[in-house]
């Protein structure tokens, strides 16, 4: 009795005993609406990466992960060493957004001597605030917009123009740009610059086609289970567990960096270089960065070149590295993805790794031993007879039921391995016995021949004694 009427004053007591509901891997992302088609949403496969409803992989499906896991911070955390990532004190003019998960949101501060205007309050204990406020000219102000995080080193803007003045309209209240990520240890202004330095659909705006982009992006360059032990299906022996440690070990030691956000017109030197960055061609198209004043710069970590912004791209799939996240092998930049491919062969069937000393090579492509299987049923092709459909492979049985045409004589699916005659959407079995006039018989295997109502006739005169 005690305890319902402490529950009916307070019900949040209440929720304290409830726990979020775990969810497993392939549950991840259900629902989720297809890219590619009008499936009724993702139904992960247990084991391959795909929809069981239409085969299309999961990262063609406009997956929104829970709200406090994003796919980005989650892979950099298994790879980088975040104590790495602190951003430069050689000049206050930055927000520290570290190890924070959220929306980052831009808004201009308009000046104006009107009591009611837009106000900034800047916390006594922050100095790299006061810095930012008095050396940019017109700043864009950044924070994270994300209920329960505490933001270090940032500003707080309060508006309250709106709130004192509601009937008048104010241009910067309708619009504010709002990313779903922003690079660390940058000035707002340069940043700034940054994001309208790449296309547009790069761009990770809250509603716009740039955070969808993204979404995408990080589901294809930078595949969890290359990262992540936990996540691989395919490790079952001690011995590929223990490759899988050392590809990652190498990964963190030698591989995989963050390209750095550089404003050349405030730096003298190149990376130690007696050079200036008038003088460094990017890295990728060639051409001169003399007319660029925001590069990206990869000395501090494997690999020492520089990039238009636009230009910094993964050496096989040239998709612009998302988050600036890379990793350098024999002098290329791939995103994780493309530089895992550049060490193991990757699984056709279920999109990871192969560790194993054993594999299939069917099709032109590798497979686990034992996922070189039907896509319909998983039944081992191994010795067996099996087809393909849109580089899926099937057993004969899955096929006839799935994809097998019709004979329009006898009404019969006709097997893979059997001669087909085709005509438009019509299809007969290239036997006599099918293949023939309707009226007289006469086989037309490699005749001329007419039709009328789905029937087949060697001349006019068979035609009209049909009609007649």
């Amino acid at each position: 009795m005690i305890v319902t009427q402490i529950n009916m004053l307070n019900p949040y007591l209440e929720k304290l005993e409830i726990r979020p509901k775990h969810i497993i891997a392939h549950e991840y992302g259900a629902g989720s609406k297809c890219l590619n088609c009008n499936c009724p949403g993702l139904d992960l496969h247990f084991w391959r990466k795909i929809c069981k409803l239409c085969g299309c992989r999961m990262d063609e499906h406009d997956v929104v992960m829970p709200s406090n896991f994003d796919h980005g911070t989650h892979i950099k955390k298994l790879l980088i060493d975040c104590s790495s990532l602190q951003p430069s004190k050689d000049s206050e003019n930055f927000i520290n957004l570290r190890n924070k998960i959220g929306t980052a949101i831009f808004h201009k501060k308009e000046h104006s001597s009107d009591s009611n205007s837009t106000t900034t309050t800047i916390p006594s204990t922050s100095n790299s605030c006061n810095n930012l406020k008095e050396s940019i000219k017109e700043p864009i102000y950044g924070k994270i917009n994300k209920n329960n995080t505490n933001i270090v080193n940032d500003c707080t803007f309060k508006n309250n123009y709106k709130k004192n003045n509601s009937g008048i309209n104010n241009e910067n209240d309708r619009q504010i740009p709002e990313y779903t990520w922003l690079p660390q240890g940058v000035p707002e202004n340069i940043i700034f610059e940054y994001m309208n330095s790449i296309p547009e659909s790069d761009r990770p705006l809250i509603g716009t086609e740039g955070e969808q982009v993204r979404r995408t992006k990080l589901a294809y360059q930078l595949p969890y289970h290359d990262s992540d032990s936990a996540a691989c299906k395919s490790l079952q022996k001690t011995e590929d567990i223990e490759l899988h440690r050392k590809f990652v070990e190498k990964i963190k030691k030698n591989v995989v960096g963050i390209g750095e956000i550089i404003d050349k017109r405030e730096v003298k030197n190149c990376s130690m270089q007696t050079n200036t960055y008038q003088n460094v061609e990017c890295y990728n198209c060639n051409s001169s960065l003399h007319n660029t004043n925001i590069v990206v710069d990869t000395s501090k970590g494997p690999g020492k070149d520089t990039f238009h912004p636009k230009c910094f791209k993964c050496e096989v799939c040239n998709q612009l590295l998302v988050d600036l996240l890379y990793f350098y092998h024999n002098d290329k930049y791939f995103c994780g993805r493309h530089y895992g491919e550049q060490i193991y062969s990757r699984c056709f069937g279920c999109d990871e790794l192969i560790f194993q000393n054993e594999y299939t090579f069917a099709e032109g492509k590798n497979w686990h031993i034992e996922h070189f299987c039907c896509f319909n049923c998983d039944m081992s092709l191994g010795g067996h007879k099996y087809c393909v459909k849109d580089e899926k492979p099937y057993c004969i049985t899955c096929y006839m039921n799935k994809f097998a045409k019709k004979c329009e004589t006898c009404n019969q699916k006709i097997p893979p391995d059997q001669e087909r005659l085709t005509h438009s959407d019509l299809n007969w079995h290239a036997t006599p016995e099918c293949f023939k006039c309707f009226t007289c018989k006469k086989s037309l295997k490699n005749l001329p021949f007419m039709l009328k109502t789905n029937k087949l006739f060697c001349s006019g005169n068979c035609r009209n004694a049909f009609e007649k």
